[in-house]
Formats: C-alpha cells, sequence, structure tokens
C-alpha cells in the first residue's frame, strides 16, 4: 500500500490531506489470515480524513444481476460479522458509512466555498446585465416600432451631446471619451487664444526708433513738418492688428472639429446596434455645423476688420495718459530731442492701444464662437435630425441588427436566466450548509488554503502585468508599431481562444483564469438550469 501510485499522487495535489479520503475495495476476497485492519487503522500510510472499506459485488454477482440493495445487505452482514472488522468502529466501513463521510466533506468544501459563489453569481449577473443594456431591446419588428425606436435614439444622441458640452453628469457608459472633454475642451482652447500676445508682448519691438522715425517723414508728405498724421499711427499699428486674425479662426478651426468627433463618438455608442445608420446621422451633423461655423467665420471676420478698419478706444486710462498733444514733461525735453521724445510717446501709444484691442478682442472671439456655433448647433441638430427623418424614410429602413448581436443577446438571455435560478436556490435554502455538523478543523484549513489560492492569483497577475509591460517597454518600434503575420494554426484549442479574443462580450483571459474554478464549483453544485 506503501508504494500506492494514487496516495503518491494525492501527497503532491493535496499536502494537507484536506480532500483526499482513501478507499479500500474487496476486503471479501484477502487471503485467509490477513486482512486490512493496519490500512484502516492509518497505520501503514496515513490519511488526514481516514479510510473506508467496502465490499464490492463480485463479478458473478453482476452476471446474476443482484440488486445493489441486496449487495448493501449482504455487505453490512459481512462487515458486521467479520472477526476482526467487527471489533472496529462501523463508521470505518460500508458503502453508507463512505456516503456519509464523503457527504460531509462535501458540504464543509460548498460551505467554505459558499460565500465566494454567491458572490461570483452576482458578479456576473451584474455583468451579463450591463452587456444587455449595452445591446438594448430587442428590434421592433412594425415601422411605427421602429420609426418610435429611431426617434428615441435621435433624442437620447441630442441629450448626450448637449450634457458632454454643458458638464452635466453622463454615465460612464455614455460618455464619449475619458479625462477633459466637452465643455471643458472648448474652454481651453479660448484660453489658448491670443496667449502669445498679452503679459509683457510689445507690438513695437520689432521696430528701432529709425524705423518710426522714417514712418514720420513718409506720412508728413510736403507739409510742414512738426505736425505729424495720425496715418503714422495707423501705418506701424496695422501690421500688428493684421496677426488677429489667424488665431481667431485657427481657435474656431478647433472648437468646429471638436464638436465633430465628439458627435461622431456620441453617435458611435448611441446608434452602435445599426453601423448603416451613423454615417446618416454624421452627415446631418456634419452639416449643420459646417453652415454654423461658416457663418460664425463671417462674424469673426466682421470683428476683426472692424478693429482693423477703425480705430478707437473709451478706456479711461489711455484717455488721460495717451492723448496729450504735447508729450512728455518738461525734464524729458531737457534731455531728448523733440523727435526721440516723440519716437517715444508714438511707441508708447501704440504698445496701449494694441494690448486694448487684444484684451477686446480675447474676449469677443470666444463669446462670438459659443453663440453662434456651439450654442446654435445644440439648438438646431436635434431639428435637423427630425426634419430629415421625416423627409427620408429610408432611415427608418435601415434599422436592421446584425446576426451576431441577436445570437449574442440571445445567449447573454440563457445566461442571465441561468444565474437568476443559481440565485434562487441559494435563497431558497440559505440553511443549505447547516444541514449536517461539519468538521471545524477542517472548515479552518480550507479558509487557510483559500486564502493561499487568493495571494497566488494576486502573484500572478501582479507577475503578468509585470511582464506585459517590461515586453512592451523593451520591444523595439518595429514590433510595437507592426507585428508580421503569424502562419495558420491548426490547435483547435488555440482557435477557440482566439475567438474567444475576438469575442467583444467575452471576459478577459485574467478574469477567465480568477472564475474558472468559481464556475466549475457552480456547476456541479446547481446543474444546467438553461
Amino acid at each position: 500500500m506503501t508504494t500506492s501510485d494514487g496516495l503518491q499522487m494525492a501527497r503532491e495535489l493535496d499536502p494537507k490531506g484536506i480532500r483526499t479520503i482513501g478507499v479500500i475495495t474487496k476486503v471479501d476476497i484477502m487471503d485467509r489470515g490477513t486482512n486490512a485492519k493496519r490500512m484502516m487503522m492509518g497505520q501503514e500510510v496515513p490519511l488526514r480524513l481516514g479510510y473506508v472499506g467496502v465490499k464490492n459485488r463480485s463479478q458473478q454477482d453482476i452476471t446474476d444481476k443482484m440488486r445493489v440493495k441486496k449487495a448493501l445487505a449482504e455487505e453490512k452482514l459481512f462487515f458486521s460479522s467479520h472477526p476482526v472488522y467487527s471489533t472496529l468502529p462501523q463508521e470505518m466501513f460500508g458503502t453508507a458509512s463512505l456516503t456519509k463521510k464523503l457527504t460531509k466533506v462535501l458540504f464543509t468544501h460548498i460551505k467554505n466555498y459558499l460565500p465566494q459563489i454567491v458572490k461570483e453569481i452576482n458578479i456576473k449577473r451584474r455583468d451579463v446585465e450591463d452587456l444587455l443594456r449595452n445591446l438594448g431591446p430587442p428590434l421592433p419588428s412594425s415601422s411605427a416600432e421602429k420609426l418610435q425606436l429611431l426617434w428615441n435614439m435621435i433624442t437620447e444622441f441630442c441629450t448626450n451631446f448637449r450634457n458632454t458640452i454643458a458638464g452635466r453628469y453622463i454615465s460612464s457608459s455614455d460618455k464619449a471619451t475619458k479625462g477633459v472633454s466637452g465643455g471643458a475642451r472648448i474652454k481651453h482652447y479660448y484660453y489658448k487664444i491670443y496667449k502669445e500676445f498679452i503679459g509683457a508682448y510689445s507690438a513695437t519691438a520689432n521696430y528701432s526708433d529709425v524705423d518710426i522715425e522714417r514712418a514720420i517723414k513718409i506720412h508728413e508728405g510736403y507739409s510742414m513738418p512738426g505736425f505729424p498724421s495720425v496715418d503714422v499711427f495707423i501705418y506701424l499699428l496695422q501690421p500688428q492688428l493684421s496677426q488677429l486674425k489667424e488665431p481667431a479662426m485657427e481657435c474656431l478651426q478647433d472648437v468646429y472639429l471638436y464638436l465633430e468627433s465628439l458627435a461622431e463618438e456620441l453617435a458611435a455608442k448611441v446608434f452602435s446596434r445599426f453601423p448603416s445608420l451613423i454615417g446618416e446621422i454624421i452627415e446631418v451633423v456634419s452639416r449643420c455645423l459646417q453652415e454654423e461655423r461658416d457663418k460664425t467665420k463671417e462674424i469673426l471676420e466682421h470683428i476683426i476688420d472692424s478693429e482693423e478698419g477703425y480705430l478707437f478706444t473709451n478706456d479711461y486710462d489711455y484717455l488721460v495718459n495717451r492723448t496729450d498733444i504735447v508729450p512728455g514733461s518738461r525734464e524729458e525735453k531737457k534731455n531728448l530731442s523733440s523727435t526721440t521724445v516723440f519716437v517715444n510717446e508714438l511707441r508708447q501709444r501704440i504698445d496701449s492701444y494694441f494690448s486694448l484691442v487684444v484684451r477686446n478682442v480675447r474676449d469677443r472671439v470666444p463669446k462670438c464662437i459659443g453663440h453662434f456655433l456651439v450654442k446654435k448647433v445644440q439648438d438646431k441638430i436635434q431639428f435637423n435630425l427630425y426634419s430629415e427623418m421625416n423627409k427620408n424614410t429610408r432611415m427608418s429602413d435601415v434599422l436592421g441588427e446584425h446576426p451576431a448581436i441577436t445570437e449574442e443577446r440571445n445567449n447573454l438571455t440563457r445566461t442571465l436566466e441561468v444565474l437568476k435560478n443559481a440565485t434562487k436556490v441559494l435563497q431558497r435554502d440559505p440553511d443549505i450548509t447547516n444541514v449536517i455538523t461539519l468538521d471545524d478543523k477542517l472548515e479552518k484549513d480550507l479558509r487557510e488554503e483559500s486564502k493561499e489560492i487568493d495571494m497566488r492569483k494576486v502573484q500572478i497577475k501582479s507577475s503578468r502585468g509585470s511582464d506585459r509591460s517590461e515586453m512592451s517597454d523593451n520591444a523595439p518600434p518595429s514590433q510595437k508599431e507592426y507585428a508580421p503575420p503569424s502562419a495558420p494554426n491548426n490547435d483547435p484549442n488555440d482557435r477557440q481562444r482566439e475567438r474567444a479574443r475576438n469575442n467583444p462580450f467575452a471576459s478577459k483571459p485574467e478574469a477567465a483564469d480568477d472564475k474558472r474554478q468559481t464556475n466549475a464549483q457552480l456547476g456541479n453544485l446547481f446543474g444546467d438550469f438553461s
């Protein structure tokens, strides 16, 4: 018995002996003068859960079609009348004792793993319900119901579009992108505009005193010197004001592109069940965006042109400090020439007026884009989609669902039904583990083993994550960007794993490894409810 392969394997796979029960069969046909007492008492190879001896039916009994009930009665009579076995505890012999011992160990394991099974059932159920919710209800059959479904999806799309821009809370499943998005992204574009023209920026930094003096002489013409024209101010300021148009157009284009990408991402989520309909929706939204962008662009051009074409300000500080006919103080006149004093004053007036213009357009451009593009699009997009839906009857005709989605919904529905039935079993008999008196020491060892298994799982997960990150970091750029096609794989198990990876509704490999043991226990405990 000490050389039994089964016992050797049990020592390797179950070193604590919490899942190993020894069964000694055919004790009735041992040689005369021998018995299995030492083996039954665990004196040769001790087992924590002990041994049980059973008397099997002989081949002749099987040939004679002996009933199991009669065989159990003969087994009981054999052990009770045997000169050696009758002196030992009777729970060590017989099929009934083996059944009782197995049941006790089984219920002990159930009691230990049941909380984990219940937790896995609830997690799996929530995941399946989320997937079903994302897939949506089954597709309606009548035209009126399809039209109502399309109407509801357009309303949901427009609501999510407005909420994302306004910064209102939306569920994580409806969010277009992670991180800063919506109105916060648009406001970021507003903050960047004309940032290079504020602070220590000087509009006359590229003008030397000679350049300004030359401009004064040019605009004196043939008139008497000493009476400089306002055209000098305009001549020097105009090139600086012309720089303000391009940043405004760039800001408008950035906001337009973001609104377009936001609409595409939200449409892909809301209309994911109907891929052929996404193009129709995006076309209507893009047309609305382009119309409002062109109108806004025209208004922005008028704003910048008004700043370039007509110079005026009511700024109090400028009117008090920059409008003297004779610039400079008497002390400056003593130390500097009149030309130099006027050049410095002209330089300061240009810088001051340019900073006023930048301050004005830095407020007016975002207001113009926000009102004439962002707000107008939010107001018109829903009306345009409804109008297009009423005019274009083909939109409701393309409401078709891919067969794979229908099949996936049916599979998820069956899975959800199985999980619900499993929950009903646990709720129907919450004291399922209290039917039998259990071994407290065995329960304690099972809990310790379960903790060790959980710790090993965590270690395996962390090692896998670190290995993947190291492989990604150490891989050369060519391997990161391009993976050569591999040879066809003829292994059915590998092909099955590949299909599982390509299935968008399948569990992740790590999650599948963690749940495989629990799912097997669940199947053994509750059966196939489908």
